[in-house]
């Protein structure tokens, strides 16, 4: 019961929150301007580091969003064992990994060991963006964890 429950979880929390970034980069790819100035790195001196072209924001969203439903469709605990040319576990494990190496970041601008601090975009990501990486990270090993075992207990 507390297997399901954590694999749950990780799912909606993961899948949600995935499919909201994704509609938040479709509004900021239409001219959208709230928490833009918070989502863009900057350096020290103001200096945006990133300057996405809307179509580059869109093709984000359409990433973050498939990223989502994988999260709330293709995580279902099936019998299957193989999608298309993989098993569908290993996506949640390099997912994982995804999000654990942008959780540690560049060294510079993202994650926790980021050398550039005192910035709008250093702060959120402080405080919410890298711990939230962090998170949908623990959740997708869980994920694969769970549909690991569950794989073998059908074979």
């Amino acid at each position: 019961m507390k297997q399901f429950f954590f694999y749950a979880f990780a799912r909606l929390f993961n899948g949600i929150s995935m499919c909201l970034i994704g509609l938040l980069h479709f509004y900021w790819a239409g001219g959208g301007k709230w928490a833009i100035s918070a989502a863009l790195p900057t350096n020290s001196l103001g200096d945006k580091q990133l300057a996405p072209t809307p179509f580059v924001t869109f093709i984000a969203g359409l990433i973050f969003l498939s990223i989502g439903l994988s999260f709330l469709f293709f995580s279902k605990n099936e019998k299957r064992k193989r999608t298309l040319f993989f098993n569908r576990k290993n996506l949640f494990l390099i997912f994982s990994l995804g999000f654990l190496l942008r959780a540690i970041g560049d060294f510079h601008f993202s994650g926790f060991f980021k050398t550039t601090t005192g910035t709008l975009f250093a702060h959120w990501d402080t405080l919410l963006f890298s711990p939230l990486c962090l998170l949908l990270s623990v959740n997708s090993f869980i994920i694969y964890f769970i549909l690991k075992k569950s794989i073998k207990q059908t074979s």
